[in-house]
């Protein structure tokens, strides 16, 4: 066991529910490899931003917190309806200790964008 130390992630997936993916549309999300090696994971917090924009707090969409390493956020119509904009996605994880890992404080590699399904 290590005492004092941050969750970890190893990664995040993101996976439309459907094929259609013009707006508004619901997209499953899984913190992949969450776990904290001296506690526990007690939330998650889920989000979007358009793909263009960088990745503040001040940019993120759809803000959902949950106790599970999954979610499903549904992206609403921002602009025109039927709109296919690009998306990215973040988690952030908090633990017991009430330590932090966001994926918005890792390189920027490792967010993800919205692909859709293959067909």
């Amino acid at each position: 066991m290590v005492v004092g130390s941050a969750p970890t992630l190893r990664s995040l997936t993101a996976v439309p529910e459907d094929n259609n993916l013009t707006t508004p549309v619901s997209i499953k999300l899984n913190a992949v490899g969450a776990e904290d090696l001296d506690g526990q994971v007690i939330e998650y917090k889920w989000w979007y931003y358009k793909a263009d924009t960088p990745a503040t707090p001040d940019n993120r969409l759809g803000l959902q917190i949950s106790t599970t390493p999954t979610a499903t956020l549904t992206i609403g119509t921002i602009g025109l309806e039927n709109e296919k904009p690009k998306y990215k996605f973040g988690v952030e994880i908090t633990d017991n200790d009430n330590l932090r890992v966001s994926t918005d404080s890792q390189n920027e590699d490792n967010r993800l964008n919205i692909v859709s399904p293959l067909v």
